[in-house]
Formats: C-alpha cells, structure tokens, sequence
C-alpha cells in the first residue's frame, strides 16, 4: 500500500500523526534550547511530557478504531485547546521565539475541527480560541508578567489571518473525487445493471478485500447478488424474494459504517455531522456475505434498487461515508445512463418498425391492391371481348415501376446518408402522380412551386402521404381524379389532396386513415379531413425542419 492509500479518506491518522509530531518537537525544543528568564522550566516540560504521551496513546486507537477515533474527537479536541493555552502562558514569557508552540498548536486544533465537523464548527472553534488566546494575553499583562506586546500583536493578527484562511477552505471543501464507472467489460451480464463492474469499481475506491452488491429489478421478483471474499473467490447467484428478506434487517438509505460484532454504526446527517449510534438490526446482505464490519451503500437508479456492502478496508474511517455517496451517485448515473440507452434504442427500434410498416402499407401494399384492381378490372373487359394488351402493358408497367421503388427504399436502408441530400419535390411528385394514376386507372394533377428542394427524407414523406391518398380515394372513394396542391413557407409545407370520390360519409366515415395520420404525427404535423364537393380534402400541414 503506497503513502497515500495510508492516508487518504483518513483524515483521523492525520490528526494524531500530526499532533504526535507537534508535541515531541516542541518537548525537544524545551529540553534543547537555553531559556532566557526563567531558570526551571519544570512545569513546560511536565505539561509537554504529558501531552507527548497522551498524543502517542492516540495514534494506535485512531489508527485501529474508526468508532474510538470519532467518539474521542470532541474530548480530545477539548485536551488540545487547554493545552495550547496552557503552553502559551507557560512560555510566552520567554525570550524565545522559537519554543512557543501558539501557531502550530492553533493550525492543528483548526485543522481537526474542520475535518471531522464542518465550517460552522470550525469558525467557531477558531472565534473562542482566538478571543481566549486575547484573554490569556491580558491576563499577563495585568499580573504584569513579562510580554512583548508588539509580538503578542503580531501573533494575534497572524492568528485572525490563519483562522479565515483555513474556514475558507473548509467551507469550500470538495467532496472526494473518483473516476467514471467503466462497464465495457461487463462480461456479457446485463448491459443495463452490471452488478460485478460495479462491485469491482467500488472496492477499487475503497481499498476494500471484500464485498458485495445486491440488485432488486423492478419489474422482477428476484434478487440478484455478487458476492467478493478476501481470498479472491466470488459467487453469483439469484434469490427469490423469500430466500432474502430485506425486511428482516435494518433499512439503510444512505452509507454508513458498521459493526456487527459489537453493534455499532457511524452515520452522517444532511448538514454532514457524524453520529455514533447503535446497530439495533442486522444487515442482510453483510451476513450473507460473512462481513462483519465495514461499510454499507444504497443504490437507487431507475428501474430497481440495490446496496453494497464492503468489508476489510485499512483505516477505515468517517470519510469513507462521503467516499460511499460519491460512490452511490457515480454508480446510480450509470446505471441510470445504461436504462436510458437501452429505452432509447428500443424505442428508435420500435420507431423503425413503424416507419417500414407505413412504407411497406403505403408502397408495397398498395400497388399489389392496385394490380389486383386492375386486374378485376381486365377480367371484365376479356368478358366483354375487348383488347387486353395495352391494359396488360400498363399493369406491367405498373409493377415496374413499383418495383424500383421498393429498390430504392432498400438502398435508402442500406445508406441513410443519402436521405439528407436536396431533392426536387416538384419533379418527384410529377413522376409520382403518373405512375399511381396509370396504377390505379385515374386521372392525376399537380399544382405548385416549379422547383422546391427539400431534404431528400422529407421528399420520401410527402410521396408515402400522397401515394396513400391516391390509393384511399381510388379504392374507397371510387374516385376518378386526385388533384394534389403542394406549398412552401419559411417554415411549413403545406399538401392539399381532394379527390372525386364518393366523399367522406362513404369511404373514410369520421375516423382518420391510420397510416397517414400516423406519418403526418411522426413528422410533428397536423391533418384534417373534409367533405369536398364532390369527394374529400385531405389538408396536410407540417415544418420543414420535422424529425424523421
């Protein structure tokens, strides 16, 4: 383990190395340096021994005890403010800048109020220490002790100056920084909940040996669980919900630390200070996972919730609990992200299949029904002795042509790229309505702007919806004639289709054809339907700039 997986998140080995460090430099310096004005510094080394001492019993329970290193924080933080006071009196009387320990003891106190509470806490640690530090000052100065008051001022000053600095920092404390969830090598488990790269990403955070990770699918009954031991071994299984009873243990809703043996947890609330509490219940997965003390972390993502649980971590302390919602929060994202993807896939899926069901039924569909039309009506005119060729040659043709627009539909699948260039729509609609009426035995026109070049998925659009209106008014309208009337704006194009048929009370009743309104909604649009005099107006009006 390198120096700073010894330290990192670890803010309670800080603090008693640092404080460790601070005591036996300041004992050597009294027992080192000749003292001016005062011949038996007894009482400093004796104060300085003692919190030598005290300061090296600390380091092994911080170091071992994340529960002993919180539960002490406040009565050592106490023991740290006496014992600065008291080496400030005992030794701002010497002549001798180096030996008092004021800044330095003030730096620590700082420092650790910050790192285990807040910048609340901190300012006002600094605020009483300050105006106590003023006091012991005055208190010289009145028992006309020796002091050098420009120094004493100076050391107030560099006191205040420290003191914003360091709440400065604290109130803009950030909160720990991981890296994002890889799931690219998520071995073939589901793409949208990849349980073990997550499991995987949290240890590797945490330093944890061990650990766990459950998953509770919304829309299944099942829980899915990976599970992580200290000799490298994993399991993967399912349960149903009778084999693990989440109700049986306590509900965790955010991370915290635990103790099963000895039944204790450390917790944060919303304005982040820590608590120790007791462990009233147990904690399901960390039994089944045999880990008895570590951390726990909630996972809410869309589409289910599931936890983790991490065990035999080194130094495992308070900030690990912010460690765990960082953790919580990067691997909810992902999942998150990784449901959103797979929704956005089925639903272009979804919006695939629909576009090739219109296009078959206003294309595909619609000229067999033309052909069989046309071949009903050859069949009357064999019975009546007529010529069939040049009906046979039309319904030929017909297929033909038919055929290369199915042609060109399957290319236009096969390079989308295609589908953004300009086309005219003029010359294109002109093509159309001489092909579908030679299909279906009427008589076509069209009016509008010579030249209009639209992108080319949107040319595809207006000729599905005119193609299909043709074939509406011809197969139920029993229409003679179709008249197509195409303009353009700035921002919308405009069709208006009315036929000769038999009108709207007879062919399309009051309900809206399906495949056209389907398109015309797709495409952001709007569609009315109307009685024409005679037959029916179809107006189509939807923006340039429509989604396909």
């Amino acid at each position: 383990m390198g120096l700073r997986q010894y330290f990192e998140y670890r803010s309670g080995r800080v603090i008693v190395l640092f404080r460790a460090a601070l005591a036996l430099v300041f004992l050597l310096a009294m027992y080192t340096e000749p003292v001016n004005g005062i011949e038996d510094p007894h009482d400093s080394l004796v104060l300085l021994s003692s919190y030598f001492a005290f300061s090296l019993v600390l380091v092994p329970i911080s170091w071992t005890s994340w529960w002993y290193d919180q539960r002490l924080a406040f009565p050592v933080l106490v023991v740290d403010i006496a014992t600065f006071l008291a080496t400030t009196f005992l030794t701002e009387a010497l002549d001798l800048e180096f030996v008092s320990p004021f800044m330095a003891f003030f730096a620590l106190i700082m420092l650790s109020a910050t790192m285990r509470w807040d910048w609340r806490f901190a300012a006002t640690t600094g605020t009483i220490i300050t105006l106590l530090f003023i006091a012991a000052g005055l208190t010289m100065w009145l028992l006309q002790m020796h002091i050098d008051s420009g120094r004493f001022a100076r050391r107030v000053a560099y006191m205040a100056v420290l003191f914003l600095v360091l709440v400065a920092f604290a109130i803009q404390r950030r909160e720990p920084m991981v890296p994002p969830l890889e799931t690219s090598g998520s071995n073939g488990e589901d793409s949208s909940f990849p349980l073990d790269a997550a499991l995987s990403y949290a240890m590797a955070q945490t330093g944890a040996r061990c650990g766990a990770i459950r998953w509770s699918d919304d829309e299944e009954p099942w829980v899915d669980l990976r599970l992580r031991y200290a000799d490298s071994t994993r399991r993967q299984m399912r349960m149903g919900p009778d084999d693990f009873l989440t109700e049986a243990g306590m509900v965790v809703d955010k991370p915290m630390l635990f103790d099963v043996i000895r039944h204790r947890r450390l917790d944060r609330t919303i304005d982040n200070w820590t608590h120790c509490r007791p462990l009233l219940s147990s904690i399901v997965l960390a039994e089944h996972a045999d880990i008895a003390e570590g951390i726990v972390i909630p996972i809410d993502a869309a589409g289910g919730t599931g936890q983790l649980v991490l065990g035999d971590i080194d130094g495992l302390g308070a900030e690990h609990i912010a460690l765990g919602r960082v953790i919580n929060r990067e691997i909810a994202a992902t999942f998150n992200r990784l449901v959103m993807t797979k929704l956005e896939r089925e639903a272009l899926l979804a919006r695939t299949r629909g576009a090739l069901a219109r296009d078959l039924h206003d294309s595909v569909a619609q000229s067999l029904a033309g052909a069989c039309f046309r071949l009903e009506g050859l069949r009357g005119a064999l019975a009546r002795g007529s010529d069939p060729d040049g009906q046979i040659v039309e319904i030929r043709d017909a297929l033909r042509g038919e055929q290369s627009h199915v042609r060109r539909l399957i290319e236009d699948l096969r390079s989308p790229a295609k589908i953004t260039q300009q086309h005219d729509l003029g010359a294109e609609l002109t093509k159309l309505l001489t092909d579908t009426g030679k299909q279906w035995g009427i008589s076509t026109t069209l009016e509008g702007a010579e030249k209009l070049l639209v992108a080319g998925w949107l040319s595809h659009e207006v000729q599905q919806l005119v193609r299909e209106a043709i074939a509406n008014a011809a197969r139920h309208g029993k229409a003679k004639g179709v008249s197509v009337n195409y303009a353009s704006t700035a921002e919308r194009l405009e069709l208006i289709i009315i036929d000769d048929g038999l009108g709207i009370s007879l062919s399309l009743g009051d309900s809206k054809p399906w495949s056209i309104n389907e398109r015309v909604a797709a495409l952001g649009g709007q569609l009315s339907i109307e009685p024409a005099s005679p037959g029916t107006k179809l107006t189509i009006s939807f923006p340039h700039g429509a989604a396909s």
